[in-house]
């Protein structure tokens, strides 16, 4: 979101309620038919392993449309995923439909009893749509 793995978004209601944020891309309406993940600078139990991304045209606030939702298999995988590093495959989705705004949802955390959701990077990889 900001391209700089040394910030963090965290969240204290991560194991309470689904924690997440909305976004209005800088270059416009964009087609977004992927997104990378970087995990945070400690605590792996932090980490989200499920993501539900929806788009609006409406405003930041919504209604909100499903795009896609799923696992993030390299943090969810058995050995916790090293610190401040990308997922190595992107997580790629079918998606025609350019959108103003973008929110972001992360449901569940590879550790089920935290209480706390960080994230260093969310990249959403796509289009402008001029």
């Amino acid at each position: 979101i900001d391209d700089n793995v040394n910030t963090k978004y965290l969240h204290r209601k991560g194991g309470s309620q689904a924690t997440g944020f909305q976004v209005a891309p800088l270059l416009g309406s964009t087609v977004v038919t992927g997104l990378t993940f970087t995990t945070a600078n400690d605590t792996p139990t932090r980490d989200p392993i499920t993501f539900q991304l929806s788009g609006s045209n409406a405003s930041i606030d919504g209604p909100y449309t499903l795009i896609a939702s799923g696992d993030i298999v390299d943090f969810a995988g058995a050995t916790e995923w090293p610190r401040l590093t990308k997922t190595v495959t992107p997580i790629e989705f079918a998606n025609t439909t350019a959108y103003r705004y973008y929110e972001i949802v992360f449901p569940t955390l590879r550790g089920p009893a935290e209480t706390l959701m960080q994230i260093a990077e969310v990249e959403f990889l796509g289009t402008v749509v001029p």
